[in-house]
C-alpha cells in the first residue's frame, strides 16, 4: 500500500453521507462522515464490505479497492480528493471490511450543491468550479490515466467552493497500442458513442466533463439516451 494504514479503532464512523463507486446498487461502498480520534479531525470514510465465502466476487472487489488506492496515489494533487490512509477489519461471520479514509468535503457532491444552492451560485463561481475540474482532469491525464466516471456525483466541493475529483475506483492507465480491457465502467448515461465500440481513449473524460459542465451551468441533467 502506498498510503499509511490507520488503526481501525482510531476511526469512529458517524452518519452515512453517500455511496461509493463499488456499490451503488448494494451495501458495498458506503461513505460515512467519520472522526479520526487521535487527531480529533473530521474525515470521510468509504467502507467496502466483502464476503469471504467461496464463490463470492471478493477478488474483483479487492482488486477495485487496490485500484482506487493506486489511482489516488498516482494522481495525487490539489484538485484530486486527498487520501489520508486505509484500514481493514474482520466482520462476523465471514466478511472483511476495507476502509479508505479521505478528506471530508463539507458541501458534498456537485449534484448536492446544485440541488441546494444553484440559485445562489454566481457565474464566476461556476467557472471556478469548472476550472478546478479541468485541472484535476489534466493531472489525471498527465499520468496516463483515464478516470472513466467524471460526473457531478463524483465531483466533491469544500466550504470554499473548491472542487476536487473523487471516486478513482474504475480509473485505468491508458496505453494507445493496447486500449482498455472490458473492466466495469461508470454511469452508462454519461458514456460517449465510442464507448459502445470499445475504441475510447482519454477523450472519454472530455465528453463526460462536457455533460457535467452543462449540468453545472443549467442545473438540468442532460437527456441524451444510451444506445
Amino acid at each position: 500500500m502506498v498510503f499509511d494504514q490507520i488503526a481501525r479503532n482510531d476511526i469512529y464512523l458517524q452518519n452515512k453521507i453517500g455511496n461509493g463507486g463499488f456499490g451503488k446498487k448494494s451495501s458495498l461502498g458506503v461513505v460515512y462522515k467519520a472522526l479520526w480520534l487521535s487527531k480529533n479531525y473530521t474525515v470521510a470514510c468509504k467502507c467496502i464490505d466483502i464476503s469471504l465465502k467461496e464463490n463470492s466476487n471478493s477478488k474483483s472487489t479487492i482488486d477495485m479497492f487496490l485500484g482506487e488506492v493506486a489511482g489516488y496515489a498516482l494522481c495525487r494533487g490539489p484538485f484530486i480528493l486527498h487520501i489520508h490512509g486505509w484500514s481493514a477489519e474482520k466482520l462476523p461471520p465471514d466478511h472483511l471490511r476495507l476502509l479508505i479514509i479521505m478528506e471530508y468535503m463539507q458541501k458534498g457532491s456537485l449534484t448536492k450543491l446544485l440541488q441546494q444552492e444553484y440559485n445562489q451560485l454566481t457565474n464566476r463561481r461556476k467557472v471556478l468550479i469548472a476550472c478546478d475540474i479541468v485541472s484535476g482532469m489534466h493531472r489525471i491525464h498527465q499520468h496516463g490515466v483515464i478516470h472513466r466516471d467524471i460526473r457531478p456525483d463524483n465531483i466533491l466541493i469544500d466550504n470554499c467552493y473548491r472542487a476536487k475529483i473523487g471516486d478513482m475506483g474504475i480509473s485505468q492507465s491508458y496505453y494507445p497500442q493496447f486500449g482498455f480491457n472490458n473492466s466495469p465502467m461508470g454511469c452508462i448515461r454519461y458514456m460517449p458513442p465510442e464507448f459502445y465500440w470499445n475504441t475510447y481513449n482519454q477523450t472519454l473524460d472530455v465528453f463526460t466533463f462536457g455533460l457535467t459542465l452543462n449540468h453545472l451551468f443549467t442545473c438540468i441533467e442532460h437527456n441524451l439516451q444510451p444506445r
